[in-house]
């Protein structure tokens, strides 16, 4: 974890909203610097940034904003993305109210994400990239949504996307997985190797830590290596950990604190996961964001999920404030960074009745693996 960028921690219902929460963090902060690139176009007021505001590519080289196209600045690092508005601020002395009125006019949040890519000539859309071992409610949250109409057993298929996400479901691509139910790496491998081929855009990749089905845990330490690989070719993409499921499971590489000297050897976590599971749940914390869901391993019983990002700026992304609603403690504002945010203090209680680390529930223990 980053000590300088704290990480955050947001608590609402699951199923729809933890894929809905993050696959539009993915989608506005991929737009982000397209709608920098076309207020610096349009606004008078930021010509000085044109001309003179540099940036880092993820290949690591620099260059003038300005002069980025479309591919380098759809595939910006995530750290560099969020810090754009601060640094033009600091850089050009500009106040960020001021320029955040002038940027709310062109993000994809207002305009939508097809206005932006007729702009700048985007005829491939940036897809999401999941294994088909993926929970449904991923394809709630950015695909299509079965609901009942005139009658109750009847269903009709409804395009949700637009409402929620504006992705997609054929924008929403299934990675084969391998025999013991995991994300095929190779397959990924050939895969983003087609996306710098024919410059197409990554929203994310989505890594099942415990499926529901299976409990398989996919091989985040390749995923993580196969960004690294990719980023010295000109491409870019959040990884999301869905541990909704086996999440729970990293409080057992922790040292528990209340522990008085005394062991079990029921603490040994090789009773309950292999070596693989652990070296994968060690590596939660170089993921962009992790899914959390305290009622499934976390036996709190009310559904709820968390969804925890590493950089705590990320959820600005989704960020929606109320005008009748305010609070001056920063950490109370659960409900503006998802569709709602609740049930926090029994995910909260939950582990205290059940004597466990309390320390997990707020995601403490992924930031010490």
């Amino acid at each position: 974890m980053c000590p300088a960028i704290p990480g955050s921690v947001s608590i609402f219902t699951p199923y729809l909203q933890s894929p809905w929460a993050h696959s539009r963090t993915a989608r506005n902060l991929k737009f982000h610097p397209l709608a920098l690139r076309r207020a610096i176009d349009n606004e008078p007021s930021l010509a000085r940034v044109a001309a003179h505001f540099r940036i880092s590519l993820c290949t690591g080289k620099e260059k003038v904003f300005a002069e980025c196209d479309t591919w380098e600045l759809l595939n910006l690092t995530p750290d560099e993305v969020v810090s754009l508005t601060t640094r033009i601020c600091e850089t050009f002395g500009l106040s960020m109210p001021a320029l955040q009125a002038i940027l709310n006019n062109y993000l994809v949040q207002t305009t939508g994400k097809n206005d932006l890519e007729k702009y700048f000539g985007i005829e491939q859309p940036p897809q999401y990239l999941c294994p088909r071992t993926t929970h449904y409610s991923w394809s709630k949250g950015t695909g299509e949504l079965c609901i009942p109409v005139s009658r109750p057993l009847e269903t009709k298929v409804h395009p949700v996307s637009e409402a929620i996400t504006g992705i997609g479901s054929k924008n929403m691509i299934r990675v084969p997985v391998d025999e013991q139910a995991r994300i095929d790496c190779q397959a990924l491998d050939t895969l983003l190797a087609e996306y710098v081929k024919h410059r197409r855009a990554v929203y994310a990749i989505v890594v099942i830590m415990g499926t529901t089905e299976h409990g398989s845990v996919d091989p985040l330490s390749k995923i993580l290596a196969l960004r690294q690989k990719y980023q010295q070719h000109g491409l870019s993409f959040l990884i999301h950990a869905d541990a909704a499921w086996g999440g729970y499971f990293a409080s057992m590489l922790v040292p528990n604190p209340d522990l008085t000297g005394s062991e079990s050897h029921l603490d040994d976590p090789t009773l309950f996961v292999n070596a693989h599971t652990i070296n994968e749940l060690r590596h939660l914390r170089h993921a962009d964001s992790v899914t959390l869901d305290p009622h499934k391993s976390g036996y709190t019983p009310f559904p709820a999920g968390a969804l925890c990002y590493q950089d705590g700026r990320l959820r600005y992304m989704v960020t929606w404030n109320s005008p009748v609603i305010g609070f001056e403690d920063e950490s109370l504002k659960m409900g503006v960074y998802g569709i709602e945010g609740r049930y926090v203090p029994v995910v909260y209680d939950t582990p205290r009745l059940l004597s466990a680390d309390v320390s997990f529930s707020s995601a403490n223990q992924v930031q010490h693996l």
